[in-house]
Order: C-alpha cells, then sequence, then structure tokens
C-alpha cells in the first residue's frame, strides 16, 4: 500500500525564503565557515536533512497505517452491530421452521 503526500505541500513550504534571503543566507556562511569547508557542511547538512525526511516519511506512513487500521476497526464495529452473524441467522431460521411446524400441527 502506497501513500501520497502531495496534500502536505505547506510543509514542504514552512521556511518560506525567496531568493534573496537564501543569497544572504550562502553569502553569511561563507564569511563564517570559510570556502574551503563550506562544501563538507553541506555535504553534512544534506546527510541530515536526507535522513530526517525519511524519518518524517516513516512516521508519516506509521500514522496513517494506524489511523487506517483505526478506521476499518470502526468499520467492523459498525458492520457486526448492523448484520448478524451466521449463527444468528440459522437459529431465526430454525425459529422460523419451528414455528411453521406448531401452527401446521395445530390445525
Amino acid at each position: 500500500m502506497t501513500y501520497n503526500f502531495t496534500h502536505l505541500k505547506e510543509c514542504e513550504y514552512m521556511f518560506n525564503f525567496n531568493w534573496s534571503e537564501i543569497f544572504l543566507i550562502l553569502i553569511i556562511a561563507l564569511v563564517i565557515i570559510g570556502p574551503k569547508d563550506i562544501p563538507k557542511v553541506m555535504k553534512f547538512l544534506g546527510f541530515w536533512v536526507a535522513k530526517l525526511r525519511q524519518l518524517i516519511r516513516g512516521v508519516k506512513l506509521a500514522w496513517y497505517t494506524y489511523a487506517d487500521k483505526l478506521e476499518l476497526d470502526r468499520l467492523n464495529d459498525v458492520a457486526t452491530d448492523e448484520f448478524p452473524t451466521r449463527d444468528e441467522i440459522a437459529a431465526k431460521s430454525k425459529a422460523k421452521q419451528d414455528d411453521t411446524k406448531k401452527d401446521t400441527s395445530i390445525q
């Protein structure tokens, strides 16, 4: 079973930066970290962002699976409340047959 998380786009754009803000952050990073270490830092950040996204995706999948199970359990409870079981149907059928036998034997 696969899930489509496209309806959760607002979560992906939580940090709504425009290009000028990103450029300013990169300039500050270049000054603070230095041009020599920026590739290492970016690789490190990219690795952990990917791990975090993977973790969030797993939590979402587990949550939706749990919610689906709860919904199926609720629907199963509703269905069993509304519809009789085989044993109940057999008991009613047997009772009807017994009633008809009694009615025909009385006449």
